[in-house]
C-alpha cells in the first residue's frame, strides 16, 4: 500500500476553514462481483485518493479500513464540506480503478456524525477490531487494510488486549 503519513498529509485546512467539531463515519459499499476493495492495487488506488483528497483540504483522516467490500474512513471535514458531498467525491475519483478491476460501488453509502472523543475513540476501536471479528485475520492481529494516524496509536494499544506492533516491514497493518 501507499504509505500515508496522516500528520504529514493533513495540513491545516488550505481552504482557510475551520474544521468541523467531531468527525464522521463515512462507509461506502462494493459490488460482490470483481476484485475485493482491499486486493493490493485497490487498496493503493484508495489509499492514494484519500490522501489527494486530505491534500485538497477535503478532510483530515484518522483510520482508514479497506474490507472486502467496504470501505470505512474517519473523518474530520472541512466546515464547508459534508460527508455525503466527500463520499460521492472518494467513489467518483475511484470509479475509474474500480471499473479496471471489474468491481463498482453500490450506489448507497453511510455517513455517521460521531460527536466527541469517546465516539470517536469508540469508532476506531471497533474498526480496528473488524476485520477480526469478521474472520478474515485472528481477532486482535493486526489488518493490511487498516491504516491510522498516529496520534491515535497510544490510546489504542492501550485499548485492545493485545498491542498493536510496528509491522511496517511484516506488510501487516501499522500507524503512519
Amino acid at each position: 500500500m501507499i504509505p500515508l503519513r496522516f500528520s504529514d498529509s493533513a495540513p491545516s485546512f488550505p481552504s482557510g476553514h475551520r474544521p468541523a467539531a467531531g468527525a464522521h463515519l463515512i462507509t461506502l459499499h462494493a459490488g460482490r462481483r470483481g476484485a475485493p476493495l482491499n486486493s493490493i492495487h485497490l487498496a493503493s488506488e484508495f489509499h492514494a485518493a484519500v490522501h489527494l483528497l486530505a491534500l485538497e483540504g477535503w478532510w483530515r483522516v484518522r483510520c482508514a479500513l479497506l474490507l472486502p467490500h467496504t470501505a470505512q474512513l474517519v473523518a474530520t471535514l472541512d466546515a464547508k464540506t459534508g460527508p455525503a458531498e466527500a463520499a460521492e467525491e472518494l467513489k467518483r475519483r475511484l470509479a475509474p480503478c474500480l471499473l479496471r478491476a471489474r468491481q463498482a460501488w453500490a450506489p448507497r453509502h453511510e455517513c455517521r456524525f460521531l460527536a466527541g472523543p469517546a465516539e470517536i475513540a469508540e469508532t476506531l476501536r471497533a474498526l480496528y477490531l473488524e476485520p477480526g471479528r469478521a474472520g478474515l485475520c485472528a481477532e486482535g492481529d493486526a489488518w493490511p487494510g487498516y491504516l491510522g494516524a498516529d496520534e491515535d496509536r497510544g490510546w489504542l494499544d492501550s485499548a485492545i488486549t493485545r498491542p498493536v506492533p510496528d509491522q511496517s516491514a511484516s506488510g501487516g497493518g501499522r500507524f503512519i
